[in-house]
């Protein structure tokens, strides 16, 4: 049971929080801390984000600080959905607020082939120590692509708490992961360069978090190539292959896991990766402010004015007939509307059969549609979005569809858990995660008997 939660400090992760909580309060072990926090026993603590806490844990910790304000402000949230489009970052926010969902699902995070840890600066944690009497991890030393500390000048340096989805539960408390150090060696001293990108993504990550408005900030990016020798004087070629290779040797080797193949580019300005670290490379090559990239209510006139700033076109001989007729797409969304219902409401019940989970993608494979074609059907995909369901909730529904279907269809008395697991392939871990969930879609009669699968 909680009867004390320290003090959150400025800037400080939630998960080092959470540790110090555990080291503060006398637990025997960490497992105890993670019980009386967590849904679950066997959750693990999450680095970057909070994960699945209790209602009495998230009662206590509501007054001490708001939801919203823990995840802006003590979580790197804004770093992977700072760029992300309107919906999503709606979904994310509204999911992790409420605390549910996996960040890992709803946000746009990077995958590494090399092992990423938490880093600290030596000085900062000397300030913490002689400010608060222990130290804590800092979430500005956690921003993908950053090398040194913006305040101390000086290179982050490296402990052994890997950040991953799928590490140990343990929490690591940082007073005892941080070693005492009083200065900064020389050898470890940055450039001015570096220095100089560090900030810009400090200032990028600090900003206010804001919704992105109608545009992805791969348009307004490639607005910004106006007057460059990276956009033609036509304005319709972009020379995308020319800016990979400058950016290449400005950089140099001094961003880790930023841009690396001309690829990248191509996918940020286009829209379709909004990656923090290679977004702000981009953005900090082409001298744009974090004032500009990180208001997206100015990249309208930015879009616009570039638009207009193009030459117009020939006028167009009417006489023959050319090219293509272009889609009436009001036209089209009202009238697939309500065949895409059906199509939604057939894979939600699965149709007599197992369930799915309603995606984009799903319904554009059954409608024999291109990809992204909905994106351009707004009644259409409004439709899709009411059957969003986090992936803890799909896996619930399934499994209450799988144990009715072995009790129904098959006629069998006794069921164990390798039954359910090989009519929906679900791992013991997934399992446990959907329990919360399982009370949408089933009684408590059920659930006992489904909890019983896996125990017994």
């Amino acid at each position: 049971m909680i009867s004390y939660f320290p003090e959150i400090y400025e800037d400080e992760l939630v998960y080092s929080w959470f540790a110090r909580y555990f080291a503060h309060s006398g637990y025997p072990c960490y497992v105890n801390a993670l019980e009386d926090i967590f849904i679950k026993r066997n959750c693990a603590a999450d680095i970057e984000f909070i994960g699945p806490i209790n209602q009495e844990a998230k009662r206590i910790i509501e007054s001490i600080c708001t939801m919203d304000k823990l995840i802006f402000e003590h979580t790197m949230f804004p770093q992977y959905a700072r760029f992300l489009d309107l919906d999503r970052q709606k979904i994310a926010t509204e999911s992790l607020i409420g605390g549910g969902g996996d960040p890992y699902n709803l946000l746009s995070i990077p995958t590494s082939s090399s092992t990423r840890v938490v880093r600290y600066c030596p000085l900062c944690a000397q300030e913490d120590r002689e400010k608060y009497g222990e130290t804590y991890f800092h979430r500005s030393h956690l921003i993908r692509g950053i090398m040194t500390c913006t305040k101390h000048k000086c290179k982050l340096r490296n402990t052994k708490v890997e950040i991953s989805k799928c590490r140990s539960p343990r929490l690591h408390v940082p007073e005892d992961v941080i070693p005492t150090t009083t200065f900064c060696d020389d050898d470890i001293s940055a450039s001015e360069a570096q220095q100089r990108f560090d900030e810009y993504l400090m200032q990028c990550f600090y900003l206010e978090f804001r919704f992105l408005q109608s545009e992805s900030v791969g348009m307004f990016i490639s607005s910004k190539l106006d007057g460059t020798r990276y956009l033609s004087s036509g304005g319709r070629k972009k020379h995308v292959a020319l800016l990979y290779e400058d950016i290449l040797k400005f950089f140099g080797d001094n961003v880790p896991q930023g841009i690396q193949e001309l690829y990248h580019l191509q996918k940020i300005l286009t829209g379709y990766n909004t990656n923090f670290l290679w977004v702000c490379q981009l953005a900090y090559f082409l001298d744009i402010s974090p004032q500009d990239l990180c208001t997206p209510e100015t990249w309208d006139d930015s879009i616009a004015k570039s638009k207009w700033s193009k030459p117009l076109p020939k006028a167009r001989n009417y006489s023959t007939r050319t090219g293509k007729t272009k889609e009436n797409w009001i036209t089209i969304d009202k009238e697939m509307a309500p065949l895409v219902k059906k199509i939604a409401k057939d894979i939600y019940e699965g149709g007599g059969g197992r369930p799915r989970r309603v995606t984009q993608n799903i319904v554009e494979k059954t409608m024999k549609w291109p990809n992204k074609r909905i994106d351009c059907l707004p009644l259409c995909k409004k439709i899709i979005l009411e059957y969003y369901e986090s992936f803890e909730d799909y896996w619930a529904r399934e499994c209450v569809w799988a144990y009715n279907f072995l009790k129904t269809e098959r006629g069998q008395k006794i069921i164990v858990w390798k039954d359910l697991r090989e009519l929906i392939n679900l791992r013991k871990e997934n399992f446990q995660k959907c329990i919360p969930y399982l009370i949408k879609h089933t009684d408590h009669k059920t659930i006992q008997e489904l909890e019983g699968l896996i125990n017994g």
